[in-house]
């Protein structure tokens, strides 16, 4: 049967965009309590509050608290950074509107040592452009920003 969800109409016999506004919906709910997560997150480290529990970081502290790898604490503190840095971003993500997946790609743009200072300059147009380009034009864009803003690269 699948998830206990009220529904007007059984899911299997939706189709088109029925279907597909339903299952929009459902990630909408998971991306706006993921937003929620991470502003838990950032709380903990700004108060530096994991450290009460013996953790050297805010990473090791989700690690240990969400008993998941040590790639998942890393991504989901880079997104706690990214959306402290980037307001338009965070709010939209809280209303549902921003995907993981988006984030990621911002937090690989903001890990680039000449981006991350200047990345809240295109808040409001990654913002916009992350709600509505297709995931791969989104990273393209990204991409190009990464290039504009450190065209020699970051290695010597």
């Amino acid at each position: 049967m699948g998830l206990l969800l009220v529904r007007p109409k059984p899911f299997e016999e939706l189709t088109g965009a029925a279907r597909d506004g339903m299952v929009l919906d459902a990630a909408r709910w998971v991306w706006r309590a993921n937003a929620e997560l991470l502003s838990l997150i950032d709380v903990v480290e700004l108060s530096g509050s994991f450290r009460d529990d013996g953790h050297g970081s805010v990473r090791a502290w989700v690690q240990a608290v969400l008993n998941c790898s040590l790639g998942e604490a890393a991504r989901l503190v880079a997104a706690v950074r990214v959306l402290r840095d980037m307001p338009a971003l965070a709010a939209e993500t809280a209303a549902g509107g921003i995907g993981a997946s988006q984030l990621g790609i911002v937090a690989q743009v903001r890990r680039n040592p000449r981006c991350r200072g200047r990345l809240g300059e295109f808040d409001v147009l990654l913002t916009d452009l992350a709600r509505t380009l297709e995931f791969e034009d989104f990273q393209k864009a990204c991409l190009g920003l990464v290039a504009m803003l450190d065209p020699d690269g970051t290695h010597r």
